[in-house]
Formats: C-alpha cells, sequence, structure tokens
C-alpha cells in the first residue's frame, strides 16, 4: 500500500516538472493522463490531489526542494494524513488538527520563515480587510458550482437526488456540490448543465439587466472567450445572437468548438487574436 501512494507522488512530482505553464493544469493534467493509460480513475485522482495541494502552497516556502514542500502542504491542505500518514513524524501526527489555523500555526513552529502570506504572491495588492481569510481560503479545495441551462432544472435535480449526490441551492440555476462529485457520469456536461465557478456566473445579473435594452438578435463578441462559460451563459440568457469569439491561442478555440457543440451552438464566427495588441 505505502508503495502505490509514493508511486503516486513520484507522478505528482514528474507532472509538477514537466508543466510550464502553457495551458490551464486541468487541461494538461487530462492530457498527460490520456497519453499515459496505465493510470486508472483512482490513481487520477490521487495524484491530481497531490498537484492541486502543491501548488495550493504558492509561493510560500520557495526555496524549499520538492518533498519538503509537498509535505507542507499536504499537511495544510487535509484535515488528516489519509493514507500519506507514512511520511510524517509523530510529531506532525499529534499535531493534525482539523482546525486549519492550529495547522499554520505548527508549521510556523517548524519554519521560522513560513508566512501564509506567500502563499498569494498578489498579497500587496488585496484592498479588502480580511486579508488573511481569502489566503487561508486558498489551502481548501473549492467547491463545485454548475449552472443549470434552461428548461434542465427539474432533470438535474431528479438525477442528482437519484444518485444520492448531495447539492447545495445557491438559487434557481446554481448548485454547489462537493469537489469530485461524479456529475459527468449522470449529468450532459454543456447541455444540461455547465461547470461554472459561481463567481463567474453572476455576470448573468448584468446580462439580465441589459436584455431589455437592445433590438434582437443582439451582437455579441467575446474577446478573451477561455472555455466559453459566459459565452454559453449570453446564449442562455439573450437567445439568438449574432455571436463572435476570439482568444490568443488556437488550441483555445478549438476546444472552444468542441464545447460550442455540445452546447448546441452552432451559428458563430470564431478567430485568434491577441486583443492587448
Amino acid at each position: 500500500m505505502q508503495k502505490r501512494f509514493q508511486s503516486y507522488l513520484l507522478s505528482a512530482e514528474k507532472l509538477i516538472n514537466l508543466y510550464k505553464g502553457e495551458m490551464p493544469f486541468a487541461a494538461f493534467l487530462k492530457n498527460f493522463f490520456s497519453q499515459n493509460k496505465k493510470h486508472g480513475s483512482t490513481d487520477r485522482k490521487q495524484i491530481a490531489h497531490l498537484c492541486y495541494c502543491y501548488y495550493r502552497l504558492g509561493k510560500a516556502l520557495a526555496s524549499k526542494d520538492f518533498e519538503e514542500r509537498m509535505q507542507v502542504a499536504f499537511f495544510l491542505c487535509n484535515p488528516n494524513p489519509k493514507e500519506y500518514a507514512f511520511l510524517f513524524t509523530e510529531e506532525w501526527i499529534a499535531n493534525w488538527h482539523k482546525d486549519l489555523d492550529k495547522r499554520i500555526t505548527f508549521i510556523k513552529q517548524q519554519y521560522s520563515n513560513f508566512s501564509v502570506e506567500d502563499i498569494f504572491e498578489f498579497h500587496h495588492h488585496i484592498g479588502f480587510d480580511d486579508k488573511i481569510g481569502f489566503i487561508k481560503n486558498h489551502l481548501s479545495q473549492p467547491n463545485l458550482f454548475i449552472r443549470i441551462r434552461p428548461n434542465c432544472e427539474a432533470t438535474v435535480k431528479e438525477k442528482l437526488n437519484k444518485n444520492k449526490i448531495a447539492f447545495e441551492e445557491i438559487n434557481s440555476n446554481c448548485l454547489a456540490l462537493v469537489n469530485g462529485s461524479k456529475i459527468d457520469e449522470i449529468l450532459k456536461i454543456n447541455k444540461e448543465i455547465v461547470v461554472q465557478d459561481y463567481s463567474s456566473q453572476q455576470v448573468q445579473s448584468l446580462m439580465q439587466l441589459a436584455k431589455g435594452g437592445f433590438n434582437h438578435p443582439i451582437t455579441v463578441w467575446d474577446c478573451c472567450a477561455a472555455s466559453g462559460g459566459k459565452s454559453i451563459l449570453a446564449k442562455d440568457v439573450f437567445g439568438e445572437i449574432n455571436f463572435t469569439v476570439s482568444d490568443i491561442r488556437q488550441s483555445i478555440i478549438i476546444n472552444l468548438r468542441k464545447r460550442f457543440d455540445e452546447a448546441g451552438i452552432k451559428k458563430y464566427e470564431s478567430f485568434v487574436a491577441d486583443i492587448s495588441k
């Protein structure tokens, strides 16, 4: 058992060394695993979790080697050691509290140069009061937020309840689920629901305000389309639109076309452009 989890650590280190930031890390992981079929679903989940723990540590303890930073990252990002207890001394295990603040205090005792602010590189630019609270949130895996597409609310909730997948209803078309929920096995992604952060969904309120002020069909240009979540949202709010999407890389546009096809969006123009120029 220990040997298997040690191999997960080695795979995580390999991935982190290979990743250069050319694409979102989630897409990079997907490509890596599709090229390395030996990893089963449990393996992929474990390796991905280790990678995300490592990246959640941000710039803290940047001078330490991979193994030491991973140890600190896993300690801070998890309420218990799970199967990785073999990595830690009895002292660390004894101080593994569910309370994150107590775990942070222990790390500060172990590393005099550890600073919570270093987790978030741009902490100097935070303008609101609870800066530390905001930064500590980076150590916790966020919920999985989904947006239910028009006329699919009853179907989506029925499928989730039938498969005993717990969810919190944020509003009539936004649900929060535990990250890692197997929704892709029961819901039609991009057709019935869109995986989209709650903060990103808030643009819907602005779209609703603008909806009545234009002649239809209106013209929409999503000039930094990325994965296309807001584009699909615009389609759901405005209905028929003259649609144009662009982004800085051809690979993004290719992935976007696939997602639009799944979402039933057929009529649009797309091109590659750096809008800063």
